[in-house]
């Protein structure tokens, strides 16, 4: 189920029932002339559509639009690379929500430059807060 086509109720009912709540993080990059911009985000969509499958979970809107350190190229070529501390409270702000609505289980899921990138770094230094 995905968090923003759910009414209150079902919202309430999936936290009772502990649902995990999974949020895609990635991107908006070049990746050169053969894949697409958002090739990141798609891939953990996707990754939590086929979880979804599989059991009982909510998933999140994304985080699109994570840093990317204009790693491969810049805006000339559609990368999007925003301010680090403003994404990472961003971040923060949205990952506490979830907390207060109830979920006991929020799992980012992160296609970008590993655990060690500026995004993984961001969301790991938000949920630590």
């Amino acid at each position: 189920m995905y968090l923003k086509h759910v009414r209150p109720y079902q919202l309430h009912e999936a936290v009772a029932a502990d649902y995990p709540l999974l949020v895609p993080a990635g991107c908006i990059e070049t990746h050169g002339p053969h894949m697409a911009i958002g090739h990141d985000t798609l891939i953990v969509e996707e990754i939590c559509a086929r979880i979804a499958e599989k059991m009982d979970v909510v998933i999140a809107p994304s985080f699109d639009y994570g840093p990317t350190g204009y790693a491969l190229s810049g805006p000339a070529d559609g990368t999007i690379d925003p301010d680090y501390d403003a994404f990472g409270g961003h971040v923060k702000t949205i990952l506490r929500n979830f907390i207060e609505m109830g979920f006991q289980r929020v799992l980012v899921l992160i296609m970008h430059q590993g655990m060690g990138g500026p995004l993984a770094l961001a969301c790991s230094k938000a949920a630590a807060e």
